[in-house]
C-alpha cells in the first residue's frame, strides 16, 4: 500500500507502455498443449479471409485435419493451424516449399536453401507438424505412431508456450509475438 501510495504515476505510467493487459495476460498464457473451443468454419474463415484462392473445399479439409490431429495429440488447434498459416503465408507459399509438398510448417528448412521434407499427403504433413510442434511443447510421446522423424533433434519440452517458440522454431524474436496475435484473429472470427 505505501508503495502505491508513493509512486502512484509509475503504475500508471507501466499500464500505458504499450501492453495491454490482455497482450500480458496473452503471453502468460497461451500454451501449446490442451483444448481450443475453435471450430472447424472459425479455421475456414480465417483462411478464406486471407487466401480466397484456396477454394472453401481445400479449407474446409485442411481446417478439419488440423482439429482432428490436433485431438488426437492434445495439442491446441488455434496454435497449429495458425503457425500454418504464418509459416505457409495462409497457404501461398511464397518461400522455399511448394503447394505439393503439404508441408504445412517449414519442416525441414534448416537455411534459406533448403527445400524442406515432401510429405505424400495433406493428412501425413498435418500430422506431421503437429506432433513435431507438441515435441517442441512437452516430452509427452505422441498417442499415434510417431512420423515426425525430426523429433529426435528437438529438446522435447523446450517450449511449452507460444512465445517460447521464438528462437527454437524460427530465429525471429518477434515469432511468438506475430503467432499470438493470428490466435486473437483467429479467435475473433
Amino acid at each position: 500500500m505505501g508503495f502505491i501510495r508513493r509512486f502512484p504515476l509509475l503504475l500508471l505510467a507501466l499500464g500505458f507502455v504499450g501492453c495491454s493487459s490482455v497482450h500480458l495476460h496473452r503471453r502468460e498464457t497461451e500454451r501449446i498443449m490442451g483444448s481450443d473451443s475453435i471450430s472447424t468454419a472459425q479455421m475456414e474463415r480465417f483462411l478464406l479471409r486471407h487466401n480466397g484462392s484456396v477454394g472453401h473445399g481445400d479449407a474446409k479439409k485442411i481446417a478439419t485435419c488440423y482439429l482432428q490431429e490436433c485431438q488426437q495429440e492434445g495439442v491446441r488447434p488455434a496454435v497449429a493451424f495458425c503457425q500454418m498459416c504464418l509459416e505457409t503465408n495462409f497457404l501461398s507459399f511464397p518461400g522455399s516449399i511448394a503447394r505439393d509438398q503439404n508441408n504445412f510448417c517449414g519442416y525441414g528448412v534448416t537455411a534459406s536453401n533448403y527445400v524442406g521434407a515432401t510429405f505424400p499427403d495433406l493428412r501425413t504433413g498435418v500430422r506431421t507438424h503437429v506432433q513435431h510442434l507438441k515435441a517442441y511443447a512437452t516430452a509427452e510421446p505422441t498417442r499415434r505412431r510417431c512420423i515426425d522423424s525430426r523429433r529426435r533433434s528437438v529438446y522435447l519440452g523446450s517450449a511449452p508456450t507460444v512465445n517460447d517458440l521464438a528462437g527454437r522454431w524460427n530465429s525471429d524474436p518477434n515469432y511468438g509475438n506475430r503467432l499470438c496475435e493470428l490466435i486473437g484473429q483467429l479467435r475473433a472470427e
